[in-house]
């Protein structure tokens, strides 16, 4: 009995040991979807342009992981965000609000990502409508928060401004990548200062968009564990 319970013991290790390696094998980061998202304005019409296109796949294509597939060009921007004239949930004061079309300074949407998550970058896919791709984003800033109200949260900027290229308007756009300091947030905001088009008043929007992060510490867990295995294992042995 005593052999086959240190077979067991042993096997174990190894298979934990192997799970962590594989995880080290990967870049350190993993890409997650936001349960939810919110914005200062949407099309609606009625599904053209709504906020919730942002983390839906609707306009992806392609194997793999997702920050290797490309978004489509659907002339009505079915499967895109783009700011109009109705209300996306999103009314932080300072932002700006729905319009026909609406301002473009201070349009922003927030994800949720469901918890208090350490973030590292973003794969955003600009607004890639056919022959409206001077709507999608130039000029931006992400901002995140660990609250759980968006609406009433302390927002802290991460970074400072940046610029997202314009979409080239084909069937197959890549995912642009932004990286920046490990950061905690329940929410993330991306808030626009300007579009390609260079217009004040313009349907402003994007395609989708996807998040790093920090992968949560349970692969390190089993590796303690296993080595525990392993040592309780010589002891006896000895």
């Amino acid at each position: 009995m005593k052999i086959s319970h240190r077979i067991y013991v042993v096997g174990l290790a190894v298979i934990a040991m192997l799970m962590v390696g594989a995880d080290l094998a990967k870049a350190g980061t993993m890409i997650i979807t936001p349960v939810g998202v919110i914005g200062t304005s949407e099309w609606s019409d009625p599904i053209d342009g709504q906020v919730d296109r942002l983390i839906d796949g609707s306009g992806l294509s392609g194997s793999g992981p997702v920050k290797f597939q490309t978004h489509d060009n659907h002339d009505g921007a079915g499967t895109m965000w783009h700011g109009g004239p109705n209300s996306a949930g999103f009314t932080l004061p300072g932002l700006a609000g729905p319009g026909n079309p609406p301002v473009v300074y201070g349009q922003a949407v927030a994800f949720d990502l469901g918890e208090v998550t350490d973030v590292t970058g973003a794969y955003i896919w600009n607004h890639n409508q056919n022959l409206n791709t001077k709507r999608g984003v130039n000029e931006f800033a992400f901002y995140a928060t660990t609250d759980a109200d968006p609406n009433t949260a302390n927002w802290a900027i991460i970074g400072g401004v940046t610029n997202l290229a314009e979409a080239g308007g084909g069937p197959a756009e890549a995912a642009q990548h932004f990286t920046f300091a490990e950061t905690p947030a329940r929410w993330l905001g991306l808030v626009i200062f300007s579009a390609h088009s260079g217009l004040a008043n313009d349907y402003v929007g994007l395609s989708e968009v996807r998040f790093e992060a920090v992968p949560e510490p349970t692969s390190f867990a089993l590796l303690g564990l296993a080595l525990i295995g392993i040592a309780g294992l010589r002891r006896r042995v000895a």
